[in-house]
């Protein structure tokens, strides 16, 4: 998950925050810590396409498997 850190107080906060939780600074110019949401659920989308587990039994499928 990534972070914006507050560049008043330091504070992490949500990538998608606007000013920040703890002192309401800006964040438009906060350095971003971590990877993105968007990234991760990219890299899910891919990997569950190539391959998926059983709910019941956690057994690793293909793709055509039930």
């Amino acid at each position: 998950m990534a972070a914006k850190v507050c560049n008043q107080c330091g504070e992490d906060n949500s990538e998608s925050a606007a000013i920040c939780i703890s002192c309401s600074s800006s964040l438009k110019d906060a350095k971003l810590i971590g990877t993105l949401n968007s990234a991760k659920t990219e890299e899910l989308e891919r990997k569950s396409k190539s391959s998926r587990i059983c709910s019941h039994c956690n057994e690793k499928l293909n793709a055509h498997e039930r």
